[in-house]
């Protein structure tokens, strides 16, 4: 994913550097520079795992690493986890910091996502944008936040519920049909979420215990009744 003149730095690939505790696909993968958004105790601001947090407050099931594995892995040994993940996900999330793309890692992790055809969602950071090394994958891309301040010049909230409806659109955009539905429970969440609701989708793919935790911890039930 470069184009960048640049030679890029070695770091340990997101899904690499720590292994998810988890068996299953997660819906969403976050892509991220350890050093400027990962946990503030190896350097970063912590922004990815509060991105997380956040979409899981929503029913999302969101993979990203912690970033405490060792550094001089062998290049070969990316493919064993990333490919799976990414593969696996519906949305791949790519935040954009100031070095996001300047290293080998965060390169081969958008590249898969490009070529497998994902859904890409660049949350810009901080810093330029797009990134030198990324620039002819993202110059077509809708980014979040889409004006003119990257997300730590912006209130954390706002730029969540904006990412939250640019996730919701786009996966009810590609997954209806690969669903064999019509999208219409997904375009009911993403105008509930647009008036600031938390909604969760007990038909998409999340998986029973989730499920189970959000039907005993939420307010409202909407069953949307079909023919079937």
């Amino acid at each position: 994913m470069g184009c960048g003149a640049s030679q890029p730095a070695a770091e340990q690939p997101a899904a690499q550097r720590s292994p998810a505790r988890d068996t299953h696909e997660a819906q969403i993968m976050i892509s991220y520079r350890v050093a400027e958004t990962g946990a503030e105790s190896l350097g970063g601001d912590g922004s990815a795992l509060r991105i997380k947090l956040y979409l899981e407050s929503l029913g999302y099931s969101v993979f990203m690493d912690r970033g405490t594995a060792a550094v001089d892995r062998q290049l070969q040994q990316w493919a064993e986890r990333p490919e799976q993940r990414i593969i696996g996900c519906q949305v791949f999330i790519a935040l954009c910091s100031p070095g996001y793309g300047g290293s080998t890692w965060t390169v081969l992790e958008y590249q898969l996502a490009h070529s497998v055809e994902k859904t890409i969602i660049p949350v810009w950071h901080s810093g330029q944008y797009p990134p030198a090394e990324l620039q002819i994958y993202m110059t077509e891309l809708q980014r979040v936040p889409s004006g003119s301040q990257p997300l730590v010049e912006m209130d954390f909230k706002t730029v969540m519920q904006e990412l939250t409806i640019m996730i919701s659109y786009r996966v009810a955009e590609t997954g209806a049909e690969s669903l064999g539905g019509d999208g219409m429970a997904l375009r009911i969440k993403l105008y509930l979420v647009s008036l600031g609701y938390s909604v969760f989708l007990a038909e998409v793919k999340l998986w029973g215990g989730q499920a189970k935790r959000a039907l005993i911890g939420c307010q409202l039930v909407i069953a949307l009744c079909s023919p079937g």
